[in-house]
C-alpha cells in the first residue's frame, strides 16, 4: 500500500475544521432578499370545486 501524504485522522480533522469554518462564516453573511413575486407563480384557479386545479391535476401521475 502506498504511503499517504496525510493520515486519515488528519484528513478527518481538516474536514471537520473546514466544515466548522464554513458554518460560522455562513452566520455572518447576510441572506439575499428574494422578490415576493416569485411566490405568485402557482395556479390559483379552481375548477370542478378543486382549488389550484392545474397544480393538483399535473401531479396526479406522481401518486
Amino acid at each position: 500500500m502506498p504511503d499517504r501524504l496525510i493520515s486519515q485522522r488528519t484528513s478527518t480533522g481538516l474536514l471537520l475544521a473546514l466544515t466548522a469554518v464554513v458554518a460560522v462564516a455562513e452566520e455572518f453573511v447576510a441572506a439575499e432578499k428574494g422578490s415576493q413575486s416569485y411566490h405568485l407563480f402557482a395556479d390559483r384557479h379552481g375548477f370542478l370545486r378543486i382549488p389550484n386545479f392545474g397544480d393538483v391535476v399535473s401531479n396526479v401521475l406522481l401518486v
